[in-house]
């Protein structure tokens, strides 16, 4: 009968679980560049309310009249002044979960024509300051995130 090497199945096991633990922690690639974040982080908290109130009316006042050419761009920034508002600093939002809601988001607009992406952001836009006006920060994020995948879809 052979001897098993139990100290060496210890190392080999501790070492699998340590690359597992560390392969599962590795954040997911950032959906808000640096400069934006950065910049919404500069600014006060009062500053960035008082901007994404605009932001937000502006963007509804482009979806309504179909001026999309800035839409993603506009709504990333919502999303980040969101981010900071809700938690006190604004981030590059790559954790696994974002991650995850932005790819369930992009699969969803595989399946939808351009005219129901297009209506879909005019709802969402709609929809996005009844969340910010009274302080859902977290849920106008997303809304906000939401209609970024959307508008990026759209894009040539």
């Amino acid at each position: 009968m052979r001897r098993v090497c139990w100290s060496g199945w210890l190392s080999v096991a501790l070492l699998v679980g340590f690359v597992a633990l560390v392969s599962g922690c590795q954040s997911a690639e950032e959906v808000v560049p640096r400069a934006v974040y950065q910049q919404v982080n500069a600014d006060d908290r009062e500053r960035n309310y008082d901007l994404a109130w605009q932001e937000i009316r502006g963007l509804a006042g482009d979806v309504e009249r179909g001026d999309l050419a800035t839409v993603a761009e506009d709504s990333l920034l919502i999303t980040s002044r969101m981010e900071r508002l809700g938690r006190g600093e604004a981030s590059g939002l790559s954790s696994r979960g974002v991650a995850s809601q932005v790819t369930e988001w992009e699969e969803a607009n595989e399946t939808r024509s351009e005219q129901e992406r297009v209506a879909r952001i005019r709802e969402l836009s709609q929809v996005l300051p009844e969340y910010f006006d009274p302080g859902d920060f977290a849920d106008a994020q997303d809304i906000a995130l939401e209609i970024h995948v959307i508008a990026r879809s759209l894009e040539p």
